[in-house]
């Protein structure tokens, strides 16, 4: 609902744009946001792993754009799923507790075909998910 950039933002502005999504959610569906899908992020931070983890009650996130060579390397090696580990700050507990997260690239320009129809399995299981709230 409410993506902040991830590139140079300050870290209040980090929790003050994810507090309005969240709370439009809430008010507009009465529902507690548990998923999250980064359309068009310039990079990831450990701060951002906390805004969307265990520790706010999501269980998943899904990424809409990573490097290419980091995306081919996790396909090479199958982890495409992995654990974010948030902020070391925060200690192991929160750390262990940390949400799955499942890396979901939809460019569409390069990807093999059976690139599009994992992208597309990947889409349907993430609306299924968003619908289960409204």
């Amino acid at each position: 609902m409410c993506m902040h950039d991830e590139a140079t933002p300050h870290y209040i502005d980090m929790i003050d744009q994810t507090t309005l999504g969240h709370r439009f959610i809430k008010q507009e569906f009465n529902q507690t946001p548990r998923i999250g899908w980064q359309i068009d992020p310039f990079g990831h931070s450990a701060v951002q792993a906390y805004l969307l983890g265990a520790e706010v009650g999501f269980d998943s996130l899904f990424f809409g754009r990573i490097d290419y060579q980091d995306r081919a390397k996790r396909k090479d090696e199958k982890t495409l799923e992995f654990v974010w580990q948030g902020s070391k700050t925060f200690g192991s507990s929160a750390q262990a507790r940390q949400m799955l997260s499942v890396i979901l690239v939809t460019s569409v320009i390069g990807l093999e075909s059976r690139d599009i129809v994992a992208f597309i399995v990947y889409l349907v299981i993430f609306i299924s998910l968003c619908c289960a709230f409204v």
